[in-house]
């Protein structure tokens, strides 16, 4: 169920939907030979990406204990734990993509990967809200729709390059295993033992 949102919750989506403009902006500024405004315009990405991810991580913290309330403690003591895989994966994939700045065909995958990462929540809410899969099922058709579209980003690079590129040969079948060993921990007690706790139950 919905409650009213904090600032938390405004915060985070002004700054992840700014996120999604800043991702589209950055390879027009590339396509238009704007690489000097596309060097200024990173350094507010850095910024957006920073708060995001602060503010994602206190949206957890105000949303932790709903699900509780709501009677769902299965998908109250296992999603939280998800939803910082999530949060953490947009940070490594942001890092990374900052490290290969000076090299573009790394770069622009990794920023695309991040941004997958970032969606989870909204492809959840896609799933269960437009859709109308219920949480058991929903929860695993993140992976499905993320897998999709890095696979389409795959086969584009065989079309385009005439092979797949290195940061989508390791990190497909990554993804899914990192998600497989996320999940598995979330089940143990002791995942489920520190929610509760971290949810005042």
């Amino acid at each position: 169920s919905y409650i009213p949102a904090s600032s938390n919750m405004h915060l985070h989506g002004i700054t992840a939907f700014a996120w999604l403009l800043f991702f589209t902006i950055q390879p027009t500024l590339i396509a238009l030979d704007k690489r000097v405004w596309h060097r200024r315009l990173g350094t507010l990405g850095i910024a957006i990406a920073a708060v995001t991810l602060i503010t994602g991580f206190l949206v957890l913290r105000d949303t932790l204990s709903l699900g509780f309330h709501a009677g769902d403690i299965k998908t109250a003591e296992t999603l939280p734990v998800l939803r910082v895989l999530a949060l953490l994966g947009f940070l490594v994939f942001v890092g990374a993509a900052l490290n290969y700045r000076r090299k573009p065909d790394y770069h622009y995958r990794l920023m695309f990967l991040a941004t997958l990462w970032l969606l989870q929540a909204p492809f959840l809410r896609f799933w269960e809200n437009i859709i109308g899969l219920n949480s058991a099922l929903a929860g695993p058709m993140i992976l499905v729709l993320q897998i999709a579209l890095m696979s389409t980003a795959a086969i584009q690079d065989k079309r385009t390059i005439n092979k797949v590129h290195v940061v989508y040969r390791w990190w497909i079948p990554l993804t899914v295993l990192l998600n497989i060993i996320v999940v598995g921990i979330s089940e143990t007690e002791t995942s489920r033992s520190l929610v509760r706790g971290l949810a005042g139950f």
